[in-house]
């Protein structure tokens, strides 16, 4: 007995020392996603139970509208909004740490400006569109007159260059408060007006009242912790100074962009194929699903947020083997999260849909089990595409994106007319494993090429 104390303890010891040398290098990473956690998993709780209250109040129909509207400008923000934060952090994270800040001024105002020109082009194009093609698509009065009202939120949408800052200057408590906040405040107002039996119309003002307060705290804040680093905000500048200081950075923009475009297709356009083929009833039970999933997987937001930086700094100083290794510690940790979370809800999914939101919603849960498989894919395969952003593959990344997107749309018609709602969690799940094989298929393949040109002669 002795032998075995006396050889196994020491052995145990060498291996948690192994283990800690080992994640050593990550430990900024693994600190910033806790501090996004922390905050992440509190407002989505709140957001989740603020959700079961609007939908439990309004009933399927009504909510289903409400979560057409709010679909529809989610649509267009992601259109036109050129969103720079990624562009600024690929080429502003080194800048960030020279003496000079001339270079780095520069393209904070350039991403600010994107920013602005984003907003305005958004808000302009979403009232042309329901003023002048919504009778084609069908929409009645009131989805044009919600969705009129809830597109002013596109106004105060600039937070590309405000999120893009607080993740270089790893300010990351402040994310964890602004959403935090923003629940709190959004929950209060949402038991206020089912206390006061209030309208739909009044579910929109505070859905929206509750959007711009988010996005006003991030710019706050974003802009703040600039002002704080000596630095003064200007959107002077030239697009030809830019170009030339940061070669691509305009490609880098349109192709990030783009890729954020087609992933309107599985992120909203589910909503849009669901209402036309089964109805508003249909998409509020949908919703539910969607919702206690992202959850689950919002545990992956805060995550991506920390470790694109890190990546990038990884890949830029030329530490290859930590960058490579950090994405698959990730996805490792990522899947067992995600097997424990569908675990969870094969047991009690069921139970806590009927008992939170009634008999009426219980249809949610046979998409929700399919559609949380599609989610442990998207976690595994999470450190994947920022990892490929950092090398600059970017349309490399575009093209995964757009193909397993394509597919998905056609998989999700043709479930739903035979699965009915059901369908549209089959349909997310065979997205995410068209997804994850291209993924990993390009990038072991970029991952040999990368060992093969470092292998000593």
């Amino acid at each position: 007995m002795y032998y075995i104390y006396n050889n196994t303890l020491p052995k145990r010891g060498q291996r948690g020392r192994e283990m800690k040398k080992l994640l050593a290098p990550y430990s900024r990473v693994f600190k910033n996603t806790g501090i996004l956690l922390s905050g992440n998993v509190v407002s989505k709780l709140i957001n989740l139970f603020t959700l079961f209250l609007t939908a439990r109040y309004l009933g399927t129909g009504n909510f289903g509208t409400l979560v057409f509207v709010q679909t529809f400008v989610l649509i267009v923000i992601t259109f036109v909004s050129f969103q720079p934060w990624q562009a600024i952090i690929n080429y502003g994270t080194r800048l960030s740490q020279e003496k000079d800040k001339k270079d780095f001024k520069l393209l904070i105002s350039y991403g600010f400006f994107l920013d602005i020109l984003s907003a305005i082009l958004g808000f302009i194009l979403s009232l042309v569109f329901l003023q002048f093609f919504s009778h084609y698509f069908n929409f009645s009065e009131d989805v044009i007159l919600y969705s009129s009202i809830y597109s002013v939120v596109i106004l105060f949408y600039i937070n590309g260059t405000p999120t893009a800052l607080l993740r270089i200057y790893d300010k990351f408590k402040l994310f964890a408060f602004q959403e935090i906040t923003t629940a709190i405040i959004k929950v209060i107002l949402i038991a206020i007006t089912c206390l006061l039996q209030g309208d739909l119309i009044h579910f929109v003002l505070v859905w929206v009242l509750t959007d711009i307060i988010a996005d006003c705290l991030l710019m706050y804040f974003g802009f703040k912790e600039y002002s704080k680093r000596g630095n003064k905000f200007s959107l002077s500048f030239s697009f030809k100074e830019v170009n030339e200081k940061f070669k691509g950075i305009w490609q880098f923009v349109w192709m990030t962009n783009l890729q954020r475009t087609i992933k309107i297709i599985p992120n909203y356009l589910d909503i849009v194929m669901i209402q036309f083929l089964l109805g508003a009833n249909t998409v509020g039970i949908y919703k539910i699903a969607k919702s206690i999933a992202a959850t689950v997987n919002g545990l992956a937001d805060p995550l991506y947020q920390a470790i694109y930086p890190q990546l990038a700094k990884f890949w830029s100083g030329d530490d290859k083997n930590n960058f490579f290794g950090l994405i698959k510690v990730i996805g490792l940790i990522m899947g067992v999260i995600g097997v424990v979370g569908w675990l969870g809800i094969i047991v009690v999914g069921e139970q806590v849909i009927v008992l939170a939101m009634g008999l009426e919603y219980i249809d949610a849960y046979s998409v929700l089990v399919w559609y949380f498989l599609g989610v442990i894919l998207s976690m595994v395969g999470l450190p994947i595409a920022p990892a490929m952003l950092s090398m600059g593959l970017v349309k490399q990344h575009l093209y995964i994106v757009s193909i397993s997107s394509v597919l998905y749309l056609i998989v999700l018609y043709f479930s739903l007319l035979n699965f009915q709602l059901a369908g549209a969690g089959i349909a997310y799940f065979i997205f995410y494993a068209i997804w994850l094989i291209l993924y990993i298929i390009y990038f072991k393949s970029e991952r040999k090429n990368f060992n093969e040109i470092n292998q000593p002669n």
